[in-house]
């Protein structure tokens, strides 16, 4: 049996009391979910990342607040991070600060991984989830980019801000590759299925919409975000096809 991926509790906790600032109670934060005040008191527990993919959702559907992800990353310090904030802060320049970073980032969470092309005057950080029960949410992957800038910003006496933030689902021609395949390739063996790349998303995406709604207490509006459906006229029209 394979290892579950996991977070350090200090990023869990940082969540929790951000969204208990909002107004929010713990109970109803913790409600359903393997996860109690017990576990957060162990100084060394690790949440595992479908649970936690669980606890953004629900904090997210609770708060009601589009920005969360952003004062998440406001609310995280260094010595939240166990080894990964003194690496960080003894590191002698900002850009040893993101190699570093990106290296021991596991230690924080294992929900994806990291990869920089550092350019003369900027650089480029790209986050890809890791494949899990649930498929982490923009909002858990924003949450992970703004504590990265966050931390940038409190060893850096520049005044950094990023020039764009771009997100993405994997599309049919990713796909091939992860198959190694080319497109022409995956789409001549779809066809002999009688099949394509948008039946086979369409036909997933119902499956795991009934899943969730049967099994979580999530809004079709949270399920419908989750599933990467751009809003819940997309959604609806989805159902109807």
């Amino acid at each position: 049996m394979s290892k579950q991926q996991s977070v350090i509790r200090n990023y869990v906790q940082t969540l929790i009391d951000t969204t208990i600032n909002t107004g929010v109670t713990l109970h109803d934060l913790l409600d359903g979910l393997a996860l109690t005040e017990e576990d957060l008191k162990q100084p060394n527990f690790r949440l595992e990342m479908d649970v936690m993919t669980q606890l953004w959702m629900r904090a997210v559907e609770l708060t009601d607040d589009p920005s969360l992800s952003l004062h998440v990353g406001e609310h995280m310090q260094l010595g939240s991070l166990h080894a990964f904030g003194p690496i960080a802060m003894n590191c002698p320049t900002l850009g040893t600060t993101i190699k570093y970073m990106i290296q021991y980032s596991r230690i924080v969470s294992e929900g994806g991984s990291l990869s920089c092309n550092q350019l003369d005057q900027s650089c480029h950080i790209e986050y890809q989830p890791n494949d899990g029960l649930y498929a982490l949410t923009r909002h858990q992957i924003e949450g992970v980019l703004s504590t990265l800038i966050g931390i940038a910003r409190m060893i850096s006496t520049n005044d950094l801000n990023p020039q764009a933030v771009f997100s993405s689902t994997m599309c049919h021609a990713q796909v091939a590759e992860r198959l190694n395949l080319s497109l022409r390739s995956l789409q001549r063996k779809l066809k002999t299925e009688h099949s394509s790349y948008q039946d086979i998303l369409d036909t997933y995406r119902q499956e795991q919409s009934i899943h969730l709604f049967t099994n979580t207490h999530w809004s079709i509006a949270t399920i419908a975000e989750h599933l990467s459906y751009l809003n819940l006229s997309s959604y609806h029209r989805a159902f109807k096809r």
